[in-house]
């Protein structure tokens, strides 16, 4: 199944650091969440239970929803993970330092987690249908369980490389997300592709595919000229599609970075630094 190209769009998406132990990244999930307030739920959705992390500074009908990457999907360029619990958990890291009233971090399918319990914990929802139908509606019907838990009816969605694709799609096809913001966000996966000459992602669905709906959201999209892996390529790419509906693109903003890798530095800038203010849509 794993075959020469078949890398899958992960590349070096697949932590070219060295793999902790798989109790050593549960543990420092839970030790992170804890020092920040966090209290750990685990989500039911037909396919999959979801990992989510949540923090209740105060009331409010509106919340902040972090999804993670990818995570730790290859343990090399040739040889699938079996488990994708990552290494360093970017969007839970950035969620942490979020002051926002209700923050809610969201893991991918079959991550933090036992999957030896998981029917559905399968090798293809961390690979090449990473951002199935399937597993896009699995997380929009975790985020409807929160919507009705917290009696909460606005989403500010924040996604995190792989993480981006998901939250994108979402935005795309809620009525109830008033931002998205990405973090070195796979915003195209075709042009992903394209930049690493890999297989095409089989059984995902591509953002572009709803640029004219996407394009009437406000959103901004952090990216680092840095990051060999999420290129300065694939979000002009997406933006492209955007320009097909509007070429003025007045709900987008993009900034450019020069400082973060793939997954090294970006929680520094997050926390310091005002990207909480999505651009505002101008008629």
């Amino acid at each position: 199944m794993v075959k020469d190209r078949l890398i899958l769009g992960c590349l070096s998406i697949l932590l070219l650091t060295a793999c902790s132990s798989l109790q050593s990244r549960l543990e420092q999930a839970e030790i992170l969440s804890t020092n920040n307030n966090f209290e750990k739920k685990i989500i039911g959705t037909t396919l999959f239970n979801l990992v989510s992390y949540q923090k209740i500074n105060v009331a409010s009908k509106s919340a902040v929803i972090y999804i993670e990457g990818d995570g730790f999907a290859w343990k090399n360029k040739y040889t699938v993970s079996n488990n994708p619990t990552p290494n360093n958990p970017v969007a839970l890291n950035l969620a942490a330092t979020d002051m926002s009233p209700i923050v809610i971090y969201l893991a991918r399918p079959c991550q933090f987690i036992n999957i030896d319990n998981e029917t559905n914990c399968k090798p293809e929802y961390w690979t090449n249908k990473r951002a199935s139908k399937e597993v896009i509606e699995s997380i929009s019907t975790a985020i409807d369980s929160i919507k009705k838990e917290l009696n909460i009816n606005r989403l500010r969605l924040v996604g995190f490389s792989g993480g981006a694709t998901i939250a994108t799609i979402l935005a795309a096809n809620r009525n109830d997300v008033i931002d998205l913001r990405t973090i070195a966000g796979n915003i195209d996966i075709d042009k992903f592709v394209e930049v690493h000459n890999v297989s095409a992602l089989t059984g995902s669905i591509n953002p572009t595919n709803y640029a004219s709906r996407l394009v009437k959201i406000p959103q901004m999209h952090v990216i680092s000229t840095e990051d060999s892996i999420i290129t300065v390529d694939i979000t002009n790419s997406y933006l492209k599609q955007l320009e097909k509906f509007d070429t003025n693109l007045k709900c987008v903003k993009v900034i450019k970075l020069s400082k973060p890798e793939h997954t090294k530095g970006w929680t520094d800038h997050w926390s310091t630094q005002n990207f909480s203010k999505v651009q505002s849509c101008i008629d």
